[in-house]
């Protein structure tokens, strides 16, 4: 019982340690590595024994700089470079702009509608830089290069692109999956990701030097840029002249901010309630735990379960060089019931026993005979010795989506059977018994004839079947066998 409660406890407590644990990776992304993390979940979902991906690959160029590929897919179908891009709102551009343009618009204080541009790099161009790179080292291998740029789903996109696939980030394996194409071959594959892996510059210092000037370089670039948008913000009203212009500009901007603030701390407040109450459940889970495996709390048994255990136990006791197992002392029991059973059928019914000698007709005085005609002319009379033959049982059927099994029994005797009592054993397919059922049915077999009827099927509610009937898909070993044995019966 220990080790089931266990079980359950690591299969209730692991959802949520894996829920904390990715909440606070989360946290602690910026939006870049968000995004990259999600088209690396997304790109798992590849054929890796011929698709090989490389997440964050950091290559080292001629002039000893360096530059950073998001993703790289190598596949004999070519070589997939991706760009991540982790921006909402509407987005704006061609493929040869030099810059793209993400609208975002909104309230501002007093009620005006207000709506911004911000101006970011042409992503397609950014890219090239990366295909260019992966170019100059790849250039002994005959390979293809295929950018793709993947937006955050946040995102609207509006862009006038031809020869570049721009797509959202759950869209990036169906677009991969369109080059059917092989150029080169799963080896060739994988001799170019070793190599990409060996290039591949792993040392801290030099990412840290590369993530400060990839930083430099923003910074200059949206330095030299307009500090508010070179035409006048509209709203409901008209148009701003360019002081207003600028000042509600800077105005929207701390809105913006403020709004983000908001929201950020909003969901540290929600995430910070969902843990106290996930901690909560699994401190109450453990408490429970220990309590039942200590021993301090038990379930509060039946009083026919606790006189079965004090039974048991005197049993045990009363002969210590003397072992009855469980199984074999309830196979016992249940053999007692069964026989004070049958005894008082066969006083109710004025059954004979098997065992009974036989009369033969010759000995009979006039006297005697007289009463077995007599007798003989009742509805209906206990046959005067029982065989095996007799009656045998000629068809068996349970199907595991039935509750009752068919049972045909044939009768081998000269006269019509009223009235049957017999016993079906229950056996597993390596022969070993499972139960038994008893039984009496008034049924009407006539000389030579078989009669169906139906009796309740052994294990209906675990889904067994007879082993020659319909046995469940999804549990082929629930089958058994059947013997049947003849007790008693009666004719007319």
């Amino acid at each position: 019982m220990d080790f089931w409660l266990i079980i359950l406890f690591a299969a209730i407590g692991a959802p949520f340690v894996l829920a904390i644990i990715t909440a606070i990776r989360r946290r602690s992304m910026t939006a870049g590595e968000e995004g990259e993390y999600y088209v690396a979940r997304h790109l798992r979902r590849l054929d890796s024994s011929k698709y090989f991906v490389i997440n964050d690959l950091l290559l080292r160029k001629k002039n000893g700089r360096t530059t950073q590929i998001d993703h790289v897919v190598v596949s004999p179908y070519g070589v997939f470079v991706i760009e991540t891009k982790n921006i909402s709102g509407h987005i704006y551009g061609s493929e040869y702009s030099k810059t793209w343009t993400r609208h975002w618009h909104g309230f501002a204080r007093g009620g005006r509608y207000m709506s911004n541009e911000l101006t970011f790099d042409n992503p397609i161009l950014q890219n090239g830089a990366h295909v260019k790179a992966l170019y100059d080292e790849l250039r002994q291998y005959n390979v293809r290069l295929i950018p793709i740029i993947a937006f955050s789903p946040e995102a609207e996109l509006k862009v006038d692109v031809q020869s570049v696939a721009v797509v959202y980030w759950h869209q990036i394996t169906k677009e991969i999956r369109k080059y059917t194409e092989q150029y080169i071959s799963v080896e060739q594959a994988d001799t170019i990701y070793q190599f990409l892996l060996a290039l591949n510059i792993k040392d801290k210092e030099s990412r840290k030097q590369h993530a400060i000037e990839a930083q430099n370089n923003k910074t200059t670039y949206y330095q030299n840029m307009n500090s508010y948008p070179t035409r006048p913000i509209t709203y409901n009203h008209g148009s701003l002249d360019e002081e207003e212009s600028a000042e509600a500009w800077n105005e929207l901007n701390r809105m913006y901010n403020n709004k983000q603030q908001d929201i950020m701390d909003d969901e540290r407040t929600e995430r910070g309630g969902i843990l106290k109450f996930v901690v909560l459940i699994m401190a109450v889970v453990a408490i429970v735990l220990i309590l039942f495996s200590s021993g301090l709390v038990r379930r509060k048994s039946s009083p026919n379960k606790q006189e079965a255990q004090k039974q048991e136990a005197v049993v045990a006791n009363s002969n210590k060089d003397f072992a009855v197992p469980e199984a074999e002392w309830k196979a016992l029991q249940r053999e007692v019931r069964a026989l004070r059973q049958e005894v008082n059928q066969l006083k109710a019914n004025t059954c004979k026993q098997a065992s009974a000698p036989r009369t033969t007709v010759a000995s009979e005085t006039p006297a005697k005979s007289t009463a077995a005609k007599a007798s003989a002319e009742q509805p209906a009379q206990a046959s005067t010795s029982v065989t095996a033959n007799d009656v045998v049982l000629a068809k068996y059927s349970h199907d595991w989506l039935d509750h009752d099994a068919q049972v045909a029994l044939q009768n081998n005797i000269s006269k019509t059977i009223t009235s049957i009592s017999g016993r079906i054993y229950y056996y597993d397919m390596s022969g070993n018994m499972l139960d038994y059922q008893d039984f009496t049915k008034s049924v009407t077999i006539e000389p030579g004839l078989v009669k169906n009827f139906k009796l309740r099927g052994y294990g209906h509610d675990e889904d067994y079947a007879y082993y020659k009937s319909e046995v469940i898909p999804t549990n082929p070993n629930r089958k058994y066998k059947v013997k049947f044995e003849l007790k008693s019966y009666k004719t007319k």
